[in-house]
């Protein structure tokens, strides 16, 4: 009875806890390098950077399926097969690439885009009038794209006064500086972004 009763209880955790596609999602696939590994809240966050410099954040479940069955290391390339929910993507099957040719030759990053050191998960809201997108956190960096006021962003990261952002109308990252944007949201387990006390100015 003890056994069935544990059976039960590991059954309802899996289920809960476990990212599932919903009946007819057809996976996505994406390639590229690991770029950085770490947990965020009860999950884990694996940054790919792809081919053609795109960078991509990927969450993984108790469902989620490691080929060979191990987490990966940075630098190894891997194939993600993914599927989108609520803005985020959710990985179901990692394979590690080690050896293997990349099923399409790479491109060139124009401009490859810098992974941040702190992994959040939110959104933003643009709050200045025309504000610079960089290839990474600092004005030394190239602008890859420029946002209006009001327009939403999803919160991915941050080094120091920047934050690493993804823009939904242009399908690509970059980093934006904190203070021309207002955090609207943080997901629960979460580290709370760091303040910004530096001025704004051109940037």
């Amino acid at each position: 009875m003890k056994q069935k009763i544990v059976c039960v209880f590991i059954f309802i955790i899996l289920t809960a806890f476990a990212p599932v596609t919903a009946a007819g999602d057809n996976l996505m696939t994406f390639e590229g390098h690991v770029t950085n590994f770490g947990r965020a809240g009860w999950r884990y966050l694996i940054g790919v950077r792809g081919y053609d410099g795109v960078q991509m954040n990927f969450y993984t479940g108790m469902a989620t399926r490691f080929q060979p069955k191990r987490h990966p290391l940075q630098g190894e390339r891997v194939r993600m097969q993914y599927y989108n929910k609520s803005g985020n993507h959710y990985a179901r099957h990692v394979t590690i690439l080690a050896g293997q040719a990349p099923s399409a030759p790479p491109k060139p990053a124009t401009p490859a885009v810098v992974p941040p050191d702190i992994i959040l998960d939110g959104a933003l809201v643009v709050t200045g009038s025309r504000v610079n997108v960089r290839s990474g956190p600092g004005t030394r960096y190239p602008v890859v794209a420029q946002v209006a006021a009001g327009q939403q962003l999803e919160l991915h990261g941050q080094t120091r006064t920047w934050y690493y952002s993804f823009m939904p109308n242009l399908r690509r990252y970059g980093w934006i500086y904190a203070n021309l944007v207002q955090v609207v949201r943080i997901d629960p387990g979460m580290d709370a972004p760091l303040e910004s006390s530096e001025n704004p100015q051109s940037f």
